[in-house]
């Protein structure tokens, strides 16, 4: 057999060795994933951030540049307009609604709660889950 086709069918089966014979990779073992707790994922995609709810409950999220100077207030309420992330839902958050996003700036912090009931006023409170720091390079 001449030594060309014999070299290419040697990697051809250690490509089928390895990827056989390799561990799955899950989106958990993703470097680029980041777990926010059990259920709540963050990763890092072309044009924003993804988060991920593989819990029960709808949630909250907010998303900014740490470096911006605009203040952040959490919303309280249990309407569709603050629960943005959905139970068993995920969804895309372009860069242009990151608060403060600067296409220069590092990373964004991504904040995530729940809103209980036990506020003032009959109102609700958060209750925040986590948070993590999201390199944008």
């Amino acid at each position: 057999m001449a030594p060309r086709i014999r070299a290419l069918m040697t990697l051809g089966l250690a490509g089928f060795t390895l990827h056989c014979g390799g561990e799955t990779v899950r989106p958990a073992d993703n470097p680029l994933v980041q777990s926010i707790a059990e259920d709540i994922e963050v990763v890092r995609v072309a044009g924003g951030i993804r988060l991920s709810n593989g819990g029960a409950e709808a949630l909250a999220f907010v998303a900014w540049n740490p470096e911006w100077l605009g203040q952040i207030a959490m919303c309280i309420d249990r309407t569709t307009g603050c629960l943005r992330l959905g139970a068993h839902a995920s969804v895309l958050v372009p860069e242009s609604e990151l608060l403060g996003f600067d296409p220069a700036a590092p990373e964004v912090i991504v904040r995530v709660w729940r809103v209980v009931q036990g506020g003032t006023g009959g109102q609700g409170r958060a209750e925040v889950i986590g948070e993590v720091t999201v390199p944008l390079r």
